[in-house]
């Protein structure tokens, strides 16, 4: 749970160390968005229980308290989270099912990220361009696989959909008291991208910007125990419903913010 709200917090230092967008955008006639994905890119688990509260928390667990016990469950914790990987992350895509999250998302955030990097009326709204066979080189933070001319090229992904336990003073004792082997009140966060490419001097389309944002467990209300979940497609649906507004509204306000600050 805590790599969420720590990767967050890392990009979005990262991400402010620019130029303002104000003049990020200048001299931009042309622009293209990248048709956004119409599902998640990846699902994933956090603490959901017993066994991924060890794997999460055991190392510091046994070091504050020491003994045999407590390493070799939280190395037992660690090797089962690794092998329940995969299937965990069916399992939250399986939730997830036919949900409309990312449709709106998508259809909320590329309205507001157009109107950020092309305000004037002068410039046409960004065309938008097949996603199929982009990429982006981490080392070198180029955009692969795109044929355009543009001055601009907008991007923005579900990135991935989290199911953890949510967060409560009343679960964290809980947790405290039993070692984790609580019952667990699950929620979702929801990991959100949005980025601006550029062309250099060697017509290479390289990020100039990002900004990520979404739904953090910290903040949902609401949430409902795994048997819940696998009982009522209605109870997921609340949850992602309320997770899809959570992420429009928080990336919406620091797209708002962004006008004039270095993001």
């Amino acid at each position: 749970m805590k790599f969420f709200a720590v990767l967050i917090s890392a990009l979005i230092i990262a991400g402010c160390a620019g130029q303002p967008v104000s003049q990020l955008r200048q001299g931009v006639q042309s622009a293209v968005l990248i048709q956004p994905s119409e599902s998640p890119l990846s699902f994933s688990t956090g603490v959901i229980d017993a066994s991924s509260f060890w794997a999460e928390y055991g190392g510091s667990v046994s070091s504050q308290t020491g003994g045999w016990l407590w390493s070799s469950m939280a190395s037992a914790g660690q090797k089962e989270g690794k092998e329940k990987k995969l299937t965990n992350a069916q399992l939250v895509e399986a939730l997830y099912a036919d949900h409309t999250m990312v449709a709106s998302v998508n259809k909320a955030l590329t309205s507001e990220l157009s109107k950020l990097w092309t305000p004037n009326s002068s410039l046409k709204t960004p065309q938008v361009v097949s996603r199929k066979n982009v990429s982006i080189d981490p080392n070198t933070s180029v955009l692969n696989g795109i044929d355009t001319d543009a001055d601009l090229v907008l991007m923005l992904d579900v990135r991935n959909i989290n199911l953890t336990e949510r967060f409560s003073t009343a679960g964290a004792f809980a947790a405290g008291f039993t070692m984790g082997t609580n019952k667990k009140s699950l929620t979702i966060e929801v990991s959100v991208l949005m980025q601006a490419f550029k062309p250099d001097v060697n017509g290479d389309y390289k990020s100039i910007w990002w900004i990520p944002c979404g739904a953090n467990y910290a903040t949902m209300d609401t949430s409902y125990y795994m048997d819940e979940l696998m009982a009522s497609k209605s109870k997921m649906t609340e949850i992602l419903d309320e997770a899809t507004q959570q992420s429009i509204d928080a990336c919406t306000r620091l797209l708002k913010k962004t006008e004039t600050v270095g993001m």
